[in-house]
């Protein structure tokens, strides 16, 4: 091998180690009740402004309701328990603020009879299942990952061109 292939491969070897992700799915309620505690911060510094409005956030509690599958969310460790979200941060902040009763459905096409509801005015199966029953896959960068990471992580998950979430 010559030396720029072991440059290389040793480069390779050092990247493997560099980002330690651990995976989980959280219920909707859990992701909540950790916005409201602080447990994520859903507007760290290289994070950009809200952007969506409440017919997006309105499009994703429907989602919920019929089981559609919705991309991860990425959080990074910042202390033990202490996470910033990477990448999801309308997400997160749309199913926190609609199960704290910020906004009330809006121009629903599968369930339109519920828009203008705030969570509180959900039927109770229906209120039920999104605290319970729904997860979102959270990938997390846990603490030991190399810090410079995190922003690049942000950087490619929001890439020109790709929608931002």
């Amino acid at each position: 091998m010559s030396s720029v292939e072991k440059k290389i491969v040793n480069r390779f070897t050092e990247s493997q180690t560099a980002l330690v992700l651990q995976q989980s799915d959280l219920s909707l309620h859990s992701i909540a009740e950790m916005v409201a505690n602080g447990a994520i911060d859903v507007s760290p510094k290289y994070q950009r402004r809200d952007r969506w409005d409440v017919y997006k956030e309105s499009e994703l509690i429907e989602s919920f309701l019929l089981n559609i599958p919705v991309p991860p969310i990425y959080l990074a460790e910042d202390e033990y328990g202490v996470y910033s979200v990477i990448d999801g941060k309308q997400r997160v902040s749309a199913i926190s603020k609609y199960l704290k009763g910020e906004f009330k459905l809006t121009d629903l096409e599968k369930f339109p009879e519920i828009s203008g509801f705030h969570f509180k005015d959900l039927p109770t199966p229906l209120a039920n299942a999104l605290k319970i029953r729904p997860y979102i896959r959270v990938v997390t960068l846990l603490r030991q990952s190399d810090p410079d990471l995190k922003h690049e992580v942000f950087l490619r998950l929001n890439k020109a061109g790709v929608v931002l979430n």
